[in-house]
């Protein structure tokens, strides 16, 4: 039975066990329909992003972006690029794991041409992190795709580069990087070995510089972390909050019993587990703020003095 807009609407707007399968079909049959109110989902976070921030269970705007990256909406691009230049730390609560999985691929899936709006977000120093490094992915994609010249290309990395080095931005840095290994890029391993030479490469990415070099000239293809969002099903419904979907098939009685044996067994290893406190050796970034609260970066403060633990209890806390 086919659902009106609102029914759909109010079918995506919070998280539920059971994956809205129903809605989102019909959300995809009646794109032009929909459209607006998706876009609509994406103003309003923008404008209050208390709406998420406040209500984990807040799913619509997720929802939205994954459809709108399947429709091509280029009129969601720059909502899109807005989203994560609010608060680092409220669009990590709001986007989660989502920000370093798919948001560069939502990006680039709505891409609305304006390739200086792409680079204000690898630029501001002030956006999150991840978000950055996925603008990133997205710009070197459209040079793989041939809507970014070569010359313009190399010439926007070499000054990000040197603006890296200025500022110490190890985070650009790196994923200048990346950039470099994935588009077998020779222009810049001069300036990849400055960002090498002044620290700021995250080691624990990509290697040194010798292993970086190694890769270079063992270089077979291109890494493809940006594509286009095709399916918004196929994409979501693996999602470990959403309970299985059996699609109608019984269980054989052997089948069903050997499930619920693991499922018990897997039960009481969390239990055990959660008990128990372990002290895990946590790795720290070079650039990162030294763990000794001296404020400075731990490669001038304590990296040859100590290795530094953390307690981690496995019920979900650091303690």
């Amino acid at each position: 039975m086919d659902k009106t807009i609102e029914e759909i609407i109010q079918g995506l707007t919070y998280f539920n066990k059971k994956f809205p399968r129903t809605e989102l079909e019909q959300a995809i049959e009646r794109k032009d329909e929909i459209t607006p109110f998706l876009l609509s989902a994406l103003d309003e976070l923008n404008d209050d992003f208390s709406i998420a921030v406040e209500n984990p269970d807040y799913m619509l705007h997720i929802y939205a972006m994954y459809l709108l990256a399947q429709f091509r909406e280029k009129r969601a691009f720059e909502k899109l690029v807005k989203l994560v230049t609010n608060s680092s730390g409220d669009v990590d609560v709001v986007l989660g794991d989502m920000l370093t999985e798919d948001y560069g691929s939502i990006l680039y899936s709505t891409y609305d041409g304006n390739v200086e709006l792409l680079k204000k977000v690898i630029d501001d120093t002030d956006v999150c992190e991840y978000a950055r490094a996925m603008a990133m992915r997205v710009y070197s994609k459209l040079y793989s795709e041939g809507l970014v010249s070569k010359d313009d290309f190399i010439a926007y990395l070499k000054d990000l580069a040197e603006v890296s080095i200025a500022i110490d931005d190890y985070i650009i840095g790196t994923s200048i990087v990346g950039v470099v290994l994935d588009q077998h890029l020779l222009e810049m391993i001069d300036d990849v070995q400055k960002l090498y030479e002044t620290e700021n490469v995250e080691i624990d990415m990509y290697g040194d510089y010798d292993r970086f070099m190694d890769r270079m000239n063992g270089y077979r293809h291109k890494t493809s972390y940006v594509k286009y969002i095709d399916d918004v099903i196929k994409a979501m419904q693996w999602w470990a909050c959403f309970e299985r979907e059996d699609n109608g098939k019984r269980k054989h009685g052997d089948e069903f019993e050997i499930e619920q044996v693991v499922k018990d067994l897997v039960e009481d290893v969390g239990k055990d587990v959660r008990q128990m406190q372990i002290i895990t050796e946590i790795k720290i970034g070079r650039n990162d703020k030294c763990p000794c609260g001296s404020g400075k970066k731990y490669k001038k403060c304590c990296l040859d003095k100590e290795t530094v633990s953390q307690g981690v209890d496995y019920g979900g806390k650091s303690i």
